[in-house]
């Protein structure tokens, strides 16, 4: 275990706490010295970094993953070796994981889909680069508030493997080891077969499955037992084991085909899997998956077998595992759909109530694919981001009158109001609603950054900021002073700073924007923050800003008593 306040790396982190541990590694909370900014320092267990290759194996991966840049992924900031420890040091991600989320129950197929879709475009982004996750489970993704909304974002590449070995990294992996999850390996990683990106989706799909099911697609129990499942028991179609997913049957279609036991039945690619989650409802027969919810079994039971429901009760989860697999016979290729369909429709004396099944069937569809329209909320977002902020707020005000709570509209509300200059009734609905999840949303933090600038820094809005959940809102906030050279985004930095909430903020390239731009008061107060930073990195900023044309009091003497400073130091 590392100590608080020792130094690793050649002293460019600081440790400042133990967050937790798992089969490869301890994480810290740690401090880039440089920056002065949070990071998540993985520590490689001695023991395991003392096996043959995996070292060796821990470091190509670091390198190859630090070149990888999607909001979806944790950016690997740095790596190396530390008193014979190998390290691996990631950007500190703000939130709650998914598994923490399912602790409330499963996610609402809408939210489930935007999570899924979001962690799919992270899977492509690592595959691009030839990389594999080998380890996709509900503890490895952090739901964080983003520039959109909610964001879901892939952590812990520790076991990571690399896709397509090099000629000199010959006897870096062992053959015939599972590395991995139980309860979500893909049936060739069970069988300790070479994997591809297909591997991913496949356990990606398990994911999805507890994500909206709150249920795993198998119900082990031991480690053994889930291996044998994944390579030979077909999964509960998900829409029997959840009656919610009937409002999504497309969404169930897409997952059960990521459960294909051949990898060839599923999507090939990431970015197959994200054109599937995109698609309009309309759009799911493509998918080639039977979209058949069970409200309607009365009808079609005649035509369908059943399966045993699965108890939704989740398994408890096992630790890593290594197991010989030469003995495990692989999985013989799913059956051919004609084959399927000609022993399920039996004798002719079936085939009228097939008719009538099917044509119940097509009615169901059309009623669902009705309903998977736009939500009220959805349209007036859409309407507020369109630059139709009076059109927004008619139709938040409909919704109120037909019974939404006024919580769930506060934040587009508020925003909405903003937009229409009507700042004092924005205030009230947001002070009115400061403990709902809504006013988290960026077009409200937005807002309220703006008119906290135009005030100063000081007044009702910043006591709103005060009494907000400080891990959500300042990693919106953060968000919104990232963003470039508007008035929200200098009241956001502004606020943030006031608070001692930049950590996470790399100061010296925020400021070096504002240098970038003309307006002159904002230049000033930008010149002298790198000042007082004295960071060496702010010397190039300053000195390109030195050199632009700018009016007389616009921040040139700020940027010369600043260089003079840094030059000192």
């Amino acid at each position: 275990m590392l100590e608080p306040n020792s130094l690793v790396l050649g002293e460019r982190f600081r440790v400042l706490g133990h967050l937790g541990g798992g089969g490869m590694g301890e994480v810290y909370l740690a401090e880039q010295v440089s920056l002065g900014r949070r990071v998540a320092l993985k520590v490689l267990r001695r023991e395991v970094g003392q096996q043959p290759g995996m070292s060796e194996r821990f470091r190509r991966e670091a390198r190859l993953l630090s070149s990888v840049e999607h909001p979806a992924v944790v950016r690997v900031i740095d790596f190396g070796q530390s008193q014979d420890a190998t390290c691996l040091v990631m950007e500190f991600a703000e939130g709650e994981t998914l598994l923490q989320h399912l602790g409330a129950g499963p996610l609402t197929p809408e939210r489930g889909r935007r999570v899924l879709l979001q962690l799919a475009e992270g899977l492509g982004a690592i595959h691009e680069k030839g990389i594999i996750h080998r380890d996709l489970k509900p503890e490895n993704v952090v739901l964080t508030p983003g520039p959109r909304g909610e964001q879901a974002r892939l952590l812990d590449f520790g076991i990571a493997k690399l896709l397509q070995p090099d000629p000199d990294a010959k006897g870096l992996s062992q053959v015939g080891v599972v590395l991995g999850t139980p309860e979500y390996l893909s049936p060739e990683q069970a069988m300790g077969h070479p994997l591809d990106a297909r591997s991913d989706i496949y356990s990606l799909g398990v994911l999805a499955y507890r994500m909206l099911s709150g249920s795993l697609p198998f119900n082990g129990p031991n480690a053994r037992d889930y291996l044998l499942q994944h390579i030979g028991t077909p999964p509960t179609p998900l829409l029997e084991v959840s009656l919610a997913m009937g409002d999504d049957p497309d969404l169930s279609a897409i997952v059960m085909r990521c459960l294909a036991k051949d990898p060839r039945a599923r999507f090939q690619t990431a970015e197959d899997l994200v054109g599937a989650l995109e698609a309009p409802p309309q759009a799911s027969a493509r998918i080639g998956l039977p979209l058949l919810p069970r409200a309607i079994s009365t009808v079609s039971e005649v035509i369908f077998a059943r399966r045993p429901q699965v108890d939704a009760r989740p398994a408890p989860e096992t630790p890593l595992l290594e197991l010989p697999t030469g003995a495990i016979t692989p999985v013989p290729p799913p059956p051919r759909v004609a084959d399927t369909l000609s022993s399920s429709l039996g004798p002719p004396r079936w085939r009228t109530p097939l008719l009538v099944g099917l044509a119940g069937l097509v009615a169901v569809v059309a009623f669902l694919a009705v309903r998977a329209r736009p939500t009220g909320l959805d349209e007036a977002a859409r309407l507020l981001d369109a630059g139709k902020a009076r059109e927004a707020l008619s139709t938040l005000e409909r919704l109120e009158k037909s019974g939404t709570p006024a919580a769930e509209v506060a934040g587009l509300r508020a925003a909405a109001l903003h937009a229409v200059r009507d700042h004092a009734t924005e205030l009230k609905v947001l002070l009115a609603s400061r403990e709902a999840s809504s006013v988290l949303d960026r077009r409200a933090l937005s807002g309220v950054a703006e008119d906290l600038s135009r005030e100063g820094g000081e007044g009702p809005r910043s006591d709103f900021l005060d009494r907000l959940e400080a891990g959500r809102s300042t990693a919106v906030l953060r968000a919104i002073a990232e963003s470039g050279t508007s008035q929200a985004a200098w009241g956001a930095l502004q606020y943030l700073e006031q608070q001692h909430r930049t950590e996470t903020l790399d100061l010296v390239a925020v400021y070096g924007k504002w240098l970038e731009g003309t307006e002159c008061p904002a230049r000033v107060l930008a010149a002298r923050r790198l000042g007082e930073l004295g960071r060496p990195e702010a010397v190039s900023a300053l000195q390109k800003a030195r050199k632009r044309k700018v009016p007389h009091g616009c921040g040139q003497e700020e940027i010369a008593e600043s260089l003079k400073v840094l030059e000192r130091n």
